[in-house]
């Protein structure tokens, strides 16, 4: 498929580059013959793409700041998209004939390390307007596609220090739709979670005939820390606040 792209780096601490391409996928194995939700009659997807990808990276001493924003507009025909039927337990794939993409990728990352501490937080935002353009003047013109939230994002931080780790991950996903038709019996409730590791490593005698030495890595993962009752997929919900325990011998 033809493409073309543009790359500028006019200095250290900034580079950008930009794309304009025409894609081709064909659906897959599973989309055409999954037993109960397989559809043969699939068409293939095509789409161009247009894009940019802005990109700040700056070092200062232990400090270490990354920001990349990054715009872009799809434009799809006879996009693959999988949707329940009348029975939440029975789905089908399926094409929208044609879909108009607008959406924005930003991330900001700042990491510090000096000595036996290092410590990174990561921000990230996603927006994507995903609208059904197949057929003017229908119901479903100009509606959010199912299941694609215009606003998403991260906070993840991680902190290290000497053979201890702490990481702190909290996802927020926006509203979306379980169908094309953006009626209120379809509409998912705004979610999100935060999950909570930390990990202790330790360093063992060598085993005989050996030179490296064994390591036991003991973690505690708190996952959705604030019990917070969500669905991914309309009519399933997921698990609240789970706690597991792990313990690794590696050598």
């Amino acid at each position: 498929m033809p493409s073309i792209s543009l790359f500028f780096a006019p200095n250290k601490w900034f580079e950008t580059n930009a794309f304009l391409r025409k894609s081709y996928r064909l659906p897959s194995f599973n989309d055409l013959y999954y037993s109960l939700m397989g559809n043969s009659n699939l068409i293939p997807e095509s789409a161009t793409q247009l894009g940019a990808d802005l990109r700040f990276n700056l070092v200062r001493g232990p400090w270490h700041f990354d920001s990349r924003v990054s715009p872009y507009f799809n434009q799809v025909g006879n996009k693959i998209v999988a949707i329940p039927t009348s029975s939440q337990f029975r789905w089908t794939m399926l094409n929208i004939g044609k879909v108009d993409v607008t959406g924005l990728d930003a991330k900001t990352s700042c990491t510090y390390s000096q000595n036996d501490l290092s410590t990174v937080l990561t921000f990230r935002y996603t927006f994507q307007q995903a609208l059904d353009h197949s057929s003017p003047g229908s119901q479903t013109w100009g509606n959010q596609i199912p299941y694609i939230p215009k606003h998403s994002g991260s906070i993840d931080f991680s902190l290290s220090w000497k053979k201890w780790s702490l990481s702190w991950n909290s996802v927020l996903t926006g509203g979306r739709w379980s169908r094309t038709a953006n009626t209120p019996d379809y509409y998912i409730k705004p979610w999100s979670t935060t999950d909570l590791s930390l990990t202790r490593d330790f360093t063992l005698n060598p085993v005989k005939h050996r030179t490296q030495k064994p390591l036991l890595v003991v973690s505690l993962n708190l996952n959705n820390i604030f019990n917070q009752h969500y669905e991914i997929v309309q009519g399933y919900p997921m698990p609240g606040f789970n706690a597991i325990a792990g313990l690794e011998y590696k050598w």
